[in-house]
């Protein structure tokens, strides 16, 4: 059913602190297939249990305290849980099965006794198999939430493009602020299989884009957040070297 290992660092080295499972999952739950962590706070799925699950780990002196996270469903499908980002009291769980893989991505928020539903996304231009909740990544109010199978690009539009959908928070309302894709996107790139956000930069991975003469040989993409605008800041990392434009401050 699965394990997570939870390991304390020093700046010389780890060590193995402790290992949970959940021992009621069912075979086939893959416990531990997205993880987060924020301070002593960790955040762990197990999405092939049913539609699946999410379990929130918080330390307590010298032991690990679990709540489980109350799953939603909206028609058909499910991998509750299949990408997870944690950031103080947020927590944000994607189900890109679900609604026809057209995919879901699930807000809550910690209110001193329970894990209370914030927010559910669904962008309205969500299509059959995108799979929007694939990946997601929470930093302060700025939240990523990627659809890697969407059909997109300017030039030549292309199935599995992808695109990240960009959301701030203000209160308890999160609005979406933009929609992020590669300015050269192709078919089967999946701009957005990953996703990381960092103060005001994001990077958004597309494992599937060509370089000449190397089939998938992958690149990153780096978004800057200024004011409230999103920019390209590097058009594409591929084996180290910047391609496209690239803006300094």
């Amino acid at each position: 059913a699965g394990s997570i290992y939870v390991y304390a660092c020093t700046v010389a080295t780890c060590t193995l602190d402790d290992e949970i499972q959940i021992g009621a999952l069912p075979a086939g739950a893959r416990f531990g297939s997205a993880v987060a962590i924020s301070g002593d706070r960790i955040a762990v799925s197990a999405p092939g249990a049913g539609i699946g699950e999410v379990f929130v780990f918080d330390r307590v002196d010298d032991r690990w305290e679990m709540q489980q996270v109350p799953g939603q469903v909206f028609g058909s499908g499910g991998r509750f849980g299949v990408s997870l980002a944690l950031s103080g009291d947020t927590l944000v769980a994607g189900a890109d099965d679900q609604e026809g893989r057209r995919g879901v991505a699930y807000v809550w928020r910690w209110n001193g006794g329970k894990w209370a539903p914030e927010q559910t996304l669904r962008p309205a231009e969500r299509a059959t198999g995108d799979r929007f909740g694939s990946a997601v990544a929470l930093n302060g109010d700025t939240l990523l939430v990627a659809a890697p199978y969407a059909t997109a690009g300017v030039a030549a539009p292309g199935y599995a493009a992808g695109e990240v959908h960009a959301y701030t928070r203000s209160g308890s309302t999160w609005t979406q602020a933009a929609k992020l894709t590669a300015p050269d996107a192709a078919q089967n790139d999946g701009f957005g299989t990953t996703v990381s956000a960092a103060s005001d930069t994001v990077a958004i991975a597309a494992p599937g884009a060509d370089l000449p003469s190397k089939t998938e040989a992958g690149a990153v993409y780096l978004f800057t957040n200024g004011a409230g605008s999103w920019a390209l800041r590097i058009g594409a990392v591929r084996n180290g070297h910047a391609r496209g434009p690239v803006k300094r401050s």
